[in-house]
């Protein structure tokens, strides 16, 4: 999917399947709000628009992820060692868990 810019250039679009993207949100532990602020993931997820791979590219790195994991087939599962996330000072063992 194709889109006109300014100079006339064509935007390559690029569908990504909307699991990738909620799994990039949830994984990178931001605030969701922050991250729909920032990125019109709603409207991807719909597939009422697609992101440009500019977009994209700045997403992963908002969201700490390699480019290239948005377009696998399906989540990673990755076993990540304990204490990895922390939240306002507390790992994980700090909650519980």
């Amino acid at each position: 999917m194709t889109t006109e810019n300014e100079s006339s250039k064509p935007i390559k679009q690029v569908p990504i399947k909307p699991e990738m993207l909620r799994w990039a949100c949830i994984r990178s532990g931001r605030n969701i709000v922050r991250i729909h602020q920032r990125f019109p993931v709603d409207a991807w997820i719909r597939g009422t628009k697609y992101p440009t791979i500019k977009e994209l590219d700045k997403f992963a790195k908002f969201v700490y992820i390699p480019l290239g994991y948005l377009f696998l087939d399906e989540p990673l599962e990755e076993p990540l060692p304990k204490g990895v996330y922390v939240f306002r000072g507390l790992t994980l063992e700090g909650l519980g868990n």
